[in-house]
């Protein structure tokens, strides 16, 4: 990335995360919505498209008691249940001569949010238990997961109709990887493609681990204004309605999208991912359809939290064997360096390494495709005197050190751990791996976040999504969760045997 695209992505994340999104002021025009000050019953807020209720006006409305609206169908509960959020969906709450509207009442602090959406004219009913019945089968090995998740994508496609249905993983870097797709070959296929960290940012992932789902029915609808009295924005957080950032509704245009739904998926209390569905059309789904989608992705995302405790729960047993094993056998040497020397074999296989050094007091041992003993020095002095972790990871060790191209030929990633006991002092182990050439699928040049518009002076996102291949050198196989699960609980037995 040259310096003009590290602006430009700077600039891009800069722009995306200064967006509050939750006091936009507009809403999505497939509904209306009305805010009560729950202390005095006066309606604060009104979106514009309230005229579509026999005329009224949000100006008329703005200040009087919510009793004064002519048309609701029941009285408003009078308590709520203190706590922030949707609590209540009441059918037809409201009815002109023209159209019923359901309702959805969400606590927002001291206010009361209404949304109104029509009501759906032929309510289908959803038979949920019997996508839930599928669902039920917990995959319990890896090669069942990409089974489980297309099982789950037909499901939803067959509730809503998106031309596309996607799992959209999240990795360590917040950088996301389409990893499961149901969809229309002829539109072509986002299956295995990768996309940076900005195009959903941190503002964006803080929404989806609040809302249950969120809809975009028509990428080109004009947003409709919320008139309120003082001039200050409601609170959106938790609305459906909440209108789209400017941003990202170019990111969809750019992708021939017109309707977009997405639920977040969350594993062991972390935003695991989004199930991600795009339309090419606009679509609008009924809270009914959307809610069974939001459940069955609980379900879902239930069962992939059983199915990685599980998983983790394996490792950690075949691990506390594998390092038993390992310091067993250094155990029989009384030099704990010669220990190494003569076992590396064992703590390469515990971590895929390809080299391992081991310093103790001021004496150490390399084996293997491992700095030298001068490199050594430059890397251990750094890792006991500028690094407060005791435990390391990096996989481009050219981003902290300046590597010689001889070093770079043998290592690019490192492993470092570090254990301190009265009787030993400090002792280091370092586990080294080779650069792996890497090819990473991307959904359009990630360096080049923006496209500029050769008829304004403002950025809009990229506009090609096509397939786009980075070549990253200097890079190692990157390690795992478990590789660092493994070297934990490698230093904390080292600290009892030493």
């Amino acid at each position: 990335m040259n310096a003009t695209e590290k602006q430009e992505s700077a600039l891009k994340t800069e722009i995306c995360e200064s967006e509050r999104l939750h006091l936009s002021g507009k809403i999505q025009g497939y509904g209306i919505l009305i805010q009560v000050d729950m202390g005095s019953g006066v309606i604060t807020h009104v979106s514009d498209n309230i005229r579509d209720l026999d005329g009224l006006t949000p100006e008329a409305l703005c200040g009087q008691p919510l009793s004064c609206l002519p048309w609701l169908e029941r009285e408003i509960p009078p308590q709520l249940p203190g706590r922030v959020g949707p609590f209540r969906q009441i059918h037809r709450l409201v009815t002109t001569k023209t159209t019923a509207y359901d309702a959805v009442l969400i606590e927002n602090g001291s206010a009361l949010l209404l949304e109104l959406e029509p009501t759906p004219q032929q309510q289908e009913m959803i038979q949920i238990w019997e996508y839930e019945r599928d669902l039920h089968q917990l995959p319990t090995v890896a090669e069942e997961l990409p089974h489980y998740h297309n099982d789950t994508l037909s499901s939803i496609q067959s509730i809503i109709g998106f031309d596309r249905v996607m799992v959209y993983r999240f990795h360590s870097d917040w950088s996301g990887e389409v990893i499961a797709e149901v969809c229309n070959p002829e539109h072509g296929s986002y299956l295995g493609l990768h996309f940076p960290a900005s195009d959903i940012p941190a503002i964006a992932r803080n929404l989806y681990q609040i809302n249950s789902c969120r809809l975009i029915a028509d990428t080109r609808a004009e947003a409709v204004a919320i008139h309120g009295e003082n001039g200050t924005p409601p609170d959106l957080t938790y609305s459906d309605l909440r209108s789209v950032s400017e941003m990202h509704l170019a990111y969809l245009d750019n992708m021939g999208v017109r309707a977009s739904f997405s639920v977040p998926i969350i594993v062991n209390q972390r935003l695991w991912g989004l199930i991600s569905c795009h339309h090419l059309q606009p679509r609008y789904l009924n809270r009914n359809q959307r809610a069974v989608c939001a459940s069955l992705i609980k379900t879902y995302s239930l069962a992939l939290s059983t199915y990685y405790t599980s998983y983790r729960v394996k490792q950690m047993d075949s691990l506390e064997r594998r390092i038993d094993t390992v310091l067993e056998a250094i155990s029989l040497y009384s030099n704990p360096l010669e220990g190494v020397e003569q076992q590396s074999n064992l703590l390469l296989e515990s971590l895929g390494a390809d080299g391992i050094a081991m310093a103790y007091h001021d004496d150490v041992v390399i084996v293997g495709e491992a700095p030298d003993l001068q490199e050594m020095s430059e890397i251990d002095d750094w890792f006991l005197n500028r690094q407060e972790s005791s435990l390391v990871t990096i996989d481009n060790l050219s981003s902290e050190f300046e590597l010689s191209q001889t070093l770079l030929a043998r290592t690019s990633g490192l492993l470092a751990i570090r254990a301190r006991s009265p009787r030993s002092g400090w002792v280091r182990i370092y586990w080294f791996r080779q650069e792996e050439i890497q090819e990473v699928p991307w959904a359009g040049n990630p360096n080049k976040p923006f496209a500029e518009d050769a008829s304004a002076t403002t950025l809009s996102p990229r506009r090609s999504f096509e397939k786009w291949i980075e070549i990253r050198r200097g890079y190692s196989r990157p390690w795992s969760h478990e590789d660092r699960l493994t070297a934990g609980r490698f230093r904390n037995t080292l600290l009892r045997w030493l």
